[in-house]
């Protein structure tokens, strides 16, 4: 085997990290519990894999939906005995509160208060005795030994852990919390009575105490006397403690104080203003020149700040990704007059129906079939591209080549998980002889084939679907031309090879109009895709379809794995949790059921009068967002409908967080919905014509979408 050590951007960035373990091949991770739920998070594709997790408290939420299909072990075990001293193989039917396992070889764990052991179900100090005990630590070339204890009855040695826990009847070892009060912050271990000693040796105070409370903050309590300075004991603070041990909330004599940071008064305007917000995000203190990812900022927290931002300032993703310090971004940044809540709503009632049915495309009367024996699909592990695997295969007798990123055992495991996931058991097995998997980078020339293999691919398809896309709104422009870009220019290159190969560009309908955001990455790179099909020499046998707002499964109700990267289930998640809406009757929400997205795009590909032509394939009968709720509500008011002025005055009742999220959603609401533009006609006659229109939405839709996220966690019950 072969030990791998990521780089810090890796580690920063999820997403990139799960590429590199595809890559690479890794078999095994180990890391902590913080760092892997945003890894957790995301519902990553990887199975097979075994995780080892340890440094702090291991939840079940942090490691749900990767447990079923990868082995997770939660180890235990401080510095001073090798790092690890106890494991245990995580069971979905485990406790919230993972436990610690049982000792390995070589070390002999005990629970003791006052010295004696505790017998089962009595809490204690955890102590761990055994070869595997550390001599003690080094400092300056000299060795100083552990502060070990001596057993009564035996006379072996045993190290005090600080942790309490118990054992269960089994012999489970289960952790309880720390006898002295260490935390874990920042990615250090932090002694919350160190921080009190400190700050009790600084002129004026004469008590201090210190909490970390529920978002991880340190929270100092004093009593000081008269002559007591608060410049002084931030001066004083900050020469004797580093960043992350700097309390970030004072309570003076019973009284909040505002700290502010070193220098403030001396930052340009943007910069003081904005320096808060990056510490609130990072959970310390930092300087204007801070790196934001070096000091552990990742893309969920990158997320965060931008909403916080977004609030005061004119900004975009990106510009967090090319100016990561506080000072740079606040040269660059233009402020706003207030968050626009109200300014957002006017533009959505603005915007009414996007009477796209002036733009259609009318079949011809009689149609040619085009008779697909090999098709190259990329994106097959996406929710579209999943789906449309599975319309080939039931619907026809096609053999599939699926083109996906990753060596060919990963994308074997990643393309028979998902299938599986979304459709049932079993169901890989059963088509397994109709498909073949190509390992694929549209990054690199070829495809990361040899030119021989890209011939050899090319002239074997009649057809190619291009589903595959960098489908994320976060992240460097750069990113998205490689993939979105590149990797188009590089796939139709099949065409050169093979004229006849009939090639099928999935878009977006999010592009077009006025409504689009031209700053969003993704955007700006599906678009800049699109016009290299136009200008293609291939272009009669290339076609555009841009599909519009991909929902759930409409017989079944089920969504796509990576959930929370939805901006139509985000929207759906607020209004639950938050109890209200505002009411507006235009028909502004597409229903795209991926199913029939996939069934619509099987049929324009097997017509041979489809090709050349460009169309937006979407469901028509929209919703507006009254509707919506009224569906959901079922003629219960569990959601309130209000009105502009009184969805304003709920608004500003809630936290910055929600009202982050609201602002986030509602802008989605504007920039990606669906525009008409005459170059890519509604496809609904040609839909029609073959027999396969959109359903209209039903209550029964709603209620089996509904049911699907209830069953999966993803909303609780509408109250």
């Amino acid at each position: 085997a072969a030990l791998f050590v990521p780089s810090r951007e890796s580690v920063l960035d999820v997403v990139r990290m799960e590429r590199q373990m595809e890559r690479l091949g890794v078999t095994h991770l180990t890391t902590t519990p913080t760092w892997f739920s945003h890894f957790n998070g995301r519902s990553p594709s990887l199975t097979g894999r075994t995780f080892i997790l340890g440094g702090e408290v291991l939840r079940l939420e942090h490691i749900d939906n990767v447990l079923e299909n990868n082995i997770v072990f939660n180890s235990y075990g401080p510095t001073e005995t090798t790092v690890a001293c106890a494991y245990h193989r995580v069971s979905p039917d485990d406790p919230a509160l993972i436990p610690l396992g049982l000792p390995l070889p070589g070390y002999e764990v005990s629970v003791r208060r006052f010295g004696k052991r505790q017998p089962a179900g009595i809490p204690g100090e955890i102590c761990v005795g055994g070869s595997g005990i550390t001599p003690g630590y080094v400092s300056g070339g000299s060795l100083t030994g552990l502060p070990l204890q001596k057993d009564e009855t035996s006379g072996a040695s045993y190290y005090g852990t600080g942790d309490l826990g118990y054992f269960d009847q089994t012999g489970m070892i289960h952790f309880s919390g720390r006898q002295d009060r260490q935390v874990k912050l920042s990615g250090y271990r932090v002694e919350l009575g160190e921080i009190e000693s400190a700050l009790r040796s600084i002129p004026g105070v004469t008590a201090a105490t210190v909490l970390l409370d529920t978002t991880k903050k340190l929270t100092a309590r004093l009593n000081a006397t008269d002559d007591f300075s608060m410049e002084a004991f931030v001066t004083s603070s900050r020469s004797l403690l580093p960043p992350y041990m700097i309390p970030r909330s004072i309570i003076l004599n019973g009284e909040m104080q505002k700290e502010k940071p070193e220098g403030e008064e001396n930052l340009p305007g943007e910069c003081g203003e904005i320096l808060p917000m990056y510490e609130q995000v990072l959970g310390r203190t930092i300087t204007p020149e801070t790196d934001f990812f070096e000091a552990g900022g990742d893309s969920l927290g990158i997320m965060e700040l931008y909403g916080l931002l977004r609030e005061h300032w004119e900004l975009t993703l990106e510009d967090l990704f090319v100016y990561p310090t506080p000072r740079a971004l606040s040269v660059r940044m233009k402020k706003t007059e207030s968050p626009d809540f109200r300014g957002l709503i006017q533009k959505i009632f603005s915007q009414g129906p996007a009477l796209m049915e002036k733009h259609v495309s009318n079949p011809p009367y009689v149609f040619s079939p085009f008779e697909v024996t090999t098709l190259l699909i990329t994106g097959a592990t996406g929710f579209l591209g999943s789906y449309l695997v599975r319309e080939f295969l039931e619907q026809t007798d096609a053999h599939l080549i699926l083109g996906v990123r990753g060596s060919m055992e990963t994308i074997y495991h990643r393309i028979r998980e998902r299938l599986d996931f979304y459709f049932s058991a079993g169901f890989f097995d059963e088509y397994a002889h109709r498909i073949t998997m190509v390992p694929m980078d549209l990054t690199q020339p070829y495809c990361g084939l040899s030119l021989n293999e890209f011939k050899h691919l090319s002239n074997s398809c009649d057809a190619v679907i291009h589903a595959a896309a960098l489908v994320k709104h976060v992240g460097l422009l750069s990113g998205f031309m490689e993939v979105n870009v590149t990797g188009t220019q590089t796939l139709l290159q099949i065409t050169d090879f093979n004229p006849d190969c009939f090639f099928l560009h999935i878009s977006t309908a999010s592009l077009g109009g006025s409504r689009e955001s031209e700053s969003n990455p993704y955007l700006v790179t599906k678009r800049m895709s699109e016009e290299i099909i136009f200008d293609s020499e291939s272009r009669a046998r290339c076609s555009i379809c841009r599909v519009g707002n991909v929902v759930f499964e409409s017989g079944t109700g089920r969504f796509q794995k990576n959930i929370h990267e939805n901006a139509f289930y985000l929207f759906l998640k607020l209004m639950v949790e938050s109890g209200f809406m505002f009411d507006y009757q235009g028909e502004i929400l597409d229903f795209s059921f991926v199913d029939q997205v996939a069934r619509g795009i099987r049929l324009l590909l097997q017509t041979a009068e489809f090709q050349g032509r460009d169309c937006t394939l979407l469901n028509s009968e929209h919703l507006s967002p009254s509707g919506f709720v009224s569906l959901m509500n079922r003629g219960r008011d569990r959601i309130r409908l209000l009105s502009p002025d009184d969805f304003l005055r709920e608004i500003d009742s809630l936290s910055p967080e929600s009202r982050n999220r609201f602002r986030l959603i509602l802008e989605n609401l504007v920039h990606f919905y669906p525009t008409p533009d005459p170059r890519f006609p509604l496809a609904d006659p040609w839909l029609s014509a073959l027999g396969a229109p959109f359903e209209s939405v039903e209550v029964s839709h709603i209620e089996r979408m509904l049911d699907y996220c209830r069953t999966t966690g993803f909303i609780g019950e509408i109250q």
